[in-house]
């Protein structure tokens, strides 16, 4: 429906990185993160088939990753 007031949606992401010298090369990054860390879910919508505004919001809820970056 057209002008339907949609709840807020806030979400935690938390991102933690370590960078060290490693010998000679140059240095190295290590990161770890979780992209919502409340398992918050995306606020309801009666008007559309998925039940959430898909441009906006993601339903995938809690998700964690890793990344690594070696600088030569």
């Amino acid at each position: 429906m057209l002008g339907e007031d949609i709840d807020s949606w806030t979400t935690l992401d938390l991102q933690y990185n370590y960078r060290w010298q490693w010998g000679n090369a140059g240095p190295l990054s290590l990161t770890f993160g979780i992209i919502n860390a409340t398992d918050e879910d995306p606020p309801t919508r009666d008007d559309v088939d998925q039940g959430y505004d898909s441009v906006t919001h993601d339903p995938r809820g809690r998700r964690f990753y890793i990344g690594i970056q070696q600088s030569f």
